[in-house]
């Protein structure tokens, strides 16, 4: 669930610390975030590779502590442990804040996936195109008892107040692959 957008990197390190994933909306891969993770200390014999086990391989110490640090979901879906910060990502104000505890976001959507799934009850979407806009809160979602066939069914939403009575696609829209989803 997105809890804070138009961030600056120090809003984004302080949210890391409280356990929120966070985006840069200027990032060019699909659904690209980042998480803090803890610090751990593992049993000697439990080193693997890596500096780890080349730690291991020359200490008697019986266990090796691994720092906390950032680590990344990068565009092709696998993590990148020990992310480091640009300086553009440094100075940028355009960073997201997102509860990684919510409910599981489905992501990289075509127009028809995405609508496919909010014929399931309690899936809300968006476009990740909409977060560089003047609404980055707002959310689509298909009334309760509607015809999910019906476009006049979708309405959108910014938490609190309801925008136009029902919802059009552009052709920007049908054509993008960026669409996400939240379960309720």
């Amino acid at each position: 669930m997105l809890i804070a957008s138009r961030q600056n990197f120090g809003q984004a390190i302080a949210a890391l610390k409280l356990g929120y994933l966070v985006e840069r909306c200027g990032w060019n891969g699909k659904w690209m975030w980042l998480a803090l993770t803890e610090g751990s200390t593992i049993a000697r014999e439990h080193a693997r590779s890596g500096a780890v086990k080349a730690l291991s391989n020359s200490t008697n110490e019986a266990t090796i502590a691994i720092n906390a640090h950032i680590d990344m979901r990068t565009a092709d879906g696998s993590i990148c442990c020990g992310w480091l910060a640009s300086q553009a990502d440094m100075l940028a104000e355009d960073w997201s804040i997102f509860d990684q505890n919510a409910s599981p976001f489905i992501t990289d959507l075509t127009y028809d996936e995405a609508m496919g799934y909010t014929k399931k009850e309690g899936f809300k979407l968006r476009r990740r195109a909409w977060h560089r806009t003047k609404r980055p809160e707002v959310w689509l979602y298909l009334e309760p008892d509607a015809d999910p066939d019906d476009s006049r069914s979708y309405k959108l939403t910014n938490k609190s107040d309801e925008l136009p009575s029902y919802w059009e696609p552009s052709t920007e829209d049908l054509a993008a692959t960026d669409w996400y989803l939240q379960g309720a």
